[in-house]
C-alpha cells in the first residue's frame, strides 16, 4: 500500500520535476545572454572595439537565437524534447567557455552566435513541455512562472557577475558559467522525458491536422491574429532586450556617475519587476479571461516608465528604482502573447507557434541592440576611457528613443487584436 502511494505520489510529482529542469536551462541561458552588460568595458578592452562593434557582437546572440525559435519549435513538435534540450544545453554550456577563453574576435563571434542558435531550444523547450505535461488552462500562468525563473537568471547575470568580474576577471567567470552549462546537460539527460503517456494518443488524434512542418507554418502564418500577436510581443519586450540587457548598465553609469557594479544593482530592480510580473499576468490574463486587457495596460505602464527612466533629468534613485520595476513589470506581460498562441493553436503545434512568437520577442534585441549601438557610435565626440570609447548622456537618451517608441507602436498593435477570452479559437475539424 504504501509503495503504490508512493509512486502516486511520485507520478505526481513527475511534472513539476521535469517542467522545472527544463525552466532550468531557460534560466541559465538568460544568465549568460545578459554576462555582456556587466562587463562592457572588459569586452571592448580586450577585443579592441567600440561600442556599435560591442553592439554586433552582443547582437550575434541574437542572430543565433531568433532565426532559430520557429526551427526549434518543428524539431521540437517532431522529435521531442528530451534529446534536443539536453544536446542544446551542452552547445551553449561549451560555447560560453570557448567565449571566456579565446583572444580571437572570429571565434568570440561564432561563440555568441552558437550561444544563441542553441538557447533557442530553453524557453520553447520549457513552454512545449509545459503544454504536454500540465493542462492548457494554466498554460499562460506556467509560461509566466517560467519567465520569473528567466529573470532571476538575469538578476544572477548582472550585478553578481559583476562582482565576479571584479575578483576574478570575466574570462574566469565565463569559464565557470560555461562548465555549470555542460553539467547541467548531463543532469537533464538523466531525468527529462519528452511526455506522458497519454501523449501518444494525443499525438495520433492530431496526427490528421498539420502532419508536415510546411503545413504547420501555412496554418501559422495564414492567421493574422498570430501575426499581429507577434509585433505585440516584439514591442512588449523591446525594453528589456534593449535597456535591461544591454544598455542600461552604461546609461546608468553615465546618469548617476557610478561604476558598472552599481550600474547592475540598479538594472536588478526591471528583473525584478519582470519575476514579478510574468506570473501575475499569466494569473490576471485567466481570472478576467481576457488577453487584450492585461496586454493594453502594459503598454501603457512601459510607455510612461521608459519615458522617465530615459529623459527625467537627474531623477532620484527611488524614482529610477520604482520606474525601472515598473518597465519590468510591464515587459513581462509578454507572457500573455503565448497564451494568445495558445488559443488559436492546437497542442500538435504548441512548439511551432511557441517559436513564432518568441522569435518575434526576441527579434527586438536582433533589430535594436546593434541600432542602439550605431546611433552612439554616430554621436560619439571621439572621448576614450582606458581605451574604450565614452558616449555622452544626451547621445545614450537620443539612442534609447526607440524604447518608447516600440511601447507606442505595441499599444497600437493591441488594438488590432481580437480578444479570445482565453478560450481555444481553432475548429479541429478545418485543420
Amino acid at each position: 500500500m504504501s509503495k503504490s502511494c508512493e509512486k502516486s505520489l511520485a507520478q505526481r510529482m513527475q511534472p513539476f520535476l521535469i517542467v522545472t529542469l527544463a525552466a532550468a536551462f531557460y534560466v541559465y541561458e538568460f544568465f549568460v545572454r545578459v554576462t555582456p552588460s556587466a562587463m562592457t568595458t572588459e569586452l571592448m578592452q580586450d577585443f579592441n572595439i567600440d561600442t556599435s562593434g560591442l553592439g554586433l557582437l552582443c547582437a550575434l546572440f541574437f542572430y543565433g537565437y531568433a532565426p532559430m525559435q520557429i526551427p526549434a519549435g518543428l524539431m521540437l513538435d517532431r522529435f521531442g524534447p528530451r534529446l534536443l534540450i539536453s544536446t542544446a544545453a551542452f552547445l551553449c554550456g561549451l560555447s560560453t567557455l570557448l567565449f571566456g577563453i579565446t583572444h580571437s574576435l572570429l571565434l568570440a563571434s561564432a561563440a555568441r552566435l552558437i550561444i544563441g542558435i542553441s538557447s533557442a531550444f530553453a524557453f520553447v523547450g520549457a513552454l512545449v513541455m509545459a503544454s504536454r505535461w500540465f493542462s492548457a488552462k494554466y498554460f499562460a500562468f506556467i509560461t509566466g512562472l517560467i519567465q520569473f525563473t528567466g529573470s532571476l537568471g538575469a538578476i544572477a547575470g548582472a550585478a553578481p557577475v559583476a562582482v565576479f568580474v571584479t575578483y576574478f576577471g570575466w574570462r574566469s567567470t565565463q569559464v565557470g558559467v560555461g562548465l555549470v552549462g555542460i553539467g547541467l546537460s548531463v543532469l537533464m539527460w538523466i531525468c527529462i522525458r519528452s511526455h506522458p503517456d497519454r501523449e501518444a494518443n494525443l499525438a495520433k488524434q492530431h496526427r490528421h491536422q498539420t502532419t508536415t512542418e510546411w503545413q504547420k507554418l501555412k496554418a501559422l502564418l495564414s492567421n493574422h491574429q498570430t501575426l499581429v500577436n507577434g509585433v505585440v510581443a516584439f514591442c512588449a519586450w523591446a525594453p528589456m532586450t534593449v535597456f535591461l540587457v544591454l544598455w542600461g548598465v552604461p546609461f546608468l553609469t553615465k546618469l548617476y556617475d557610478t561604476n558598472t557594479a552599481m550600474a547592475t544593482r540598479i538594472i536588478a530592480a526591471g528583473w525584478m519587476g519582470t519575476a514579478i510580473g510574468a506570473p501575475f499576468f499569466g494569473w490576471w490574463s485567466n481570472r478576467i479571461n481576457s488577453r487584450r486587457i492585461p496586454l493594453i495596460t502594459a503598454s501603457i505602464i512601459a510607455l510612461i516608465a521608459s519615458l522617465f527612466v530615459i529623459y527625467l533629468p537627474s531623477p532620484p534613485m527611488l524614482c529610477t528604482l520604482s520606474m525601472l520595476f515598473l518597465m519590468g513589470l510591464a515587459a513581462s506581460a509578454m507572457t500573455v502573447t503565448f497564451g494568445v498562441v495558445q488559443d488559436l493553436h492546437p497542442p500538435s503545434m504548441a512548439g511551432t507557434a511557441v517559436g513564432y512568437t518568441n522569435m518575434m520577442m526576441i527579434g527586438a534585441g536582433v533589430v535594436l541592440q546593434p541600432v542602439v549601438g550605431f546611433i552612439l557610435d554616430y554621436l560619439w565626440n571621439g572621448e576614450l576611457l582606458n581605451a574604450a570609447p565614452v558616449s555622452q548622456l544626451h547621445d545614450y537618451r537620443v539612442a534609447l528613443s526607440c524604447i518608447p517608441f516600440c511601447s507606442i507602436v505595441g499599444l497600437i498593435a493591441c488594438l488590432f487584436l481580437k480578444e479570445t477570452h482565453c478560450v481555444a479559437q481553432y475548429s479541429l475539424k478545418k485543420l
